[in-house]
């Protein structure tokens, strides 16, 4: 697989909107964005509802990151367990040419 794209969505009450991005602040220090690993396609996407909070980025991998990506990604969820009420989901990804291609 060529294209593998790591969609991330978490979700919040509204009122930790304020702690999510204390916390969000700290682990773009702490884990910068590395192009070496990934394009930030969508760098974050948000919307309300009537749940909460959802927010989305997408990564386009680069070819032979996606064990670094996964360990990543798991290392900068961590930093959001402690609020209550944050839940998140990571999707992986390929074109529909790829996806085709391997059914």
């Amino acid at each position: 697989m060529d294209m593998v794209y790591f969609i991330i969505k978490s979700f919040y009450p509204s009122h930790k909107a304020e702690e999510v991005a204390q916390v969000y602040q700290e682990m773009m220090k702490k884990h910068p964005p590395d192009p070496s690993v990934a394009e930030h396609v969508v760098p974050v996407a948000g919307r309300a509802t009537d749940k909460g909070l959802e927010n989305m980025s997408i990564y386009k991998l680069k070819e032979g990151k996606f064990d670094e990506m996964a360990k990543r990604v798991m290392a900068v969820m961590a930093m959001f367990h402690n609020i209550e009420g944050y839940e998140y989901s990571v999707e992986i990804w390929s074109t529909l040419e790829e996806s085709l291609a391997s059914s």
